[in-house]
């Protein structure tokens, strides 16, 4: 990026050093004027050049983190997933363990205050259940967002590359005439 901008900070001196007026140099050689339109002409397309080069690598640069923000996110996302499957699996696991626990001791004993309590220990673990679905839909739903905005910006990046190209056509035209 360095290199880059040296470039560029260059062609745009050479610009402004070919740009200015220099009538006592033209009228003493006639060839002069060709001379000075030709580097002209070289510092304009270097100073282009340059210029494009160092917006091109910005743009990859900022899509390349990007990218890697996404597939961070999207690693972040399968693990977040895989953990609230395996504690859904495990409260499926432990309702029906106190399940057989409660119909065991209600058997067993037939006491109403153990099966109360059971119900109760029940019902807290099927409120867990339910705030560990709602998690894994909320984390669900942040991973489509995230691929819609990914696809969003890869469609913002392809506008700009046929931006480019349509850029890089006009200035062809203007070489050839």
């Amino acid at each position: 990026m360095v290199i880059l901008l040296v470039l560029f900070v260059d062609s745009i001196r050479d610009v402004r050093k070919y740009s200015g007026p220099s009538d006592a140099d033209l009228q003493a050689n006639p060839q002069a004027e060709t001379l000075l339109h030709m580097k002209l002409f070289r510092a304009q397309r270097n100073f282009y050049i340059a210029g494009f080069a160092l917006f091109l690598f910005l743009v990859l640069r900022r899509i390349t983190t990007l990218l890697s923000t996404t597939a961070q996110l999207t690693a972040n996302n399968e693990a977040a997933q895989r953990q609230a499957e395996s504690a859904t699996a495990a409260a499926k696991k432990m309702l029906e363990e106190k399940e057989n626990k409660a119909n065991e001791k209600e058997e067993q004993t037939g006491n109403e205050q153990e099966l109360s309590s059971t119900r109760k220990e029940l019902a807290k673990v099927k409120e867990e259940l339910t705030r560990t679905q709602v998690d894994l839909d909320a984390m669900r739903r942040q991973a489509e967002s995230t691929n819609k905005e990914y696809d969003r910006l890869l469609e913002e990046c392809a506008a700009l590359q046929d931006q480019v190209k349509t850029l890089e056509g006009e200035g062809g035209t203007k070489k050839d005439a």
